[in-house]
């Protein structure tokens, strides 16, 4: 058994109020977003993904994988609707057509499993 601290207790309440934060953004902040701004949102967040996954001398890419997918896809249905957009904002920063097809490859698997 874990002995009872102030930091155990701590810990444990910030690692909540975490889980309870992104809960919120999901259900409260994101749904009220307009097109435009959830559109930016995915284009930044994932921009910075790949830029920290490069930073850290790892593939970029590598964030997409079918996880990733099932994931988003279960938390914005028009992703997919999206992309050209996103890439736009991109401007030459990544490579589209390799997300693109990474992309395509995973979301034919999940409709497969489906």
């Amino acid at each position: 058994m874990e002995p009872v601290n102030s930091n155990n207790k701590n810990r444990r309440e910030w690692v909540q109020e975490i889980f309870d934060s992104e809960d919120n953004f999901w259900k409260r902040t994101y749904p009220q977003k307009t097109d435009n701004e959830k559109i930016k949102y995915w284009a930044s967040t994932l921009y910075r993904n790949m830029r920290q996954q490069e930073e850290s001398g790892l593939d970029a890419y590598a964030i997409y994988t079918i996880t990733w997918l099932t994931d988003v896809l279960e938390k914005e249905s028009d992703f997919l609707s999206m992309l050209p957009n996103i890439y736009n904002i991109w401007g030459n920063m990544f490579d589209s057509n390799r997300v693109d097809r990474t992309i395509k490859v995973h979301f034919k698997k999940i409709k497969q499993r489906d």
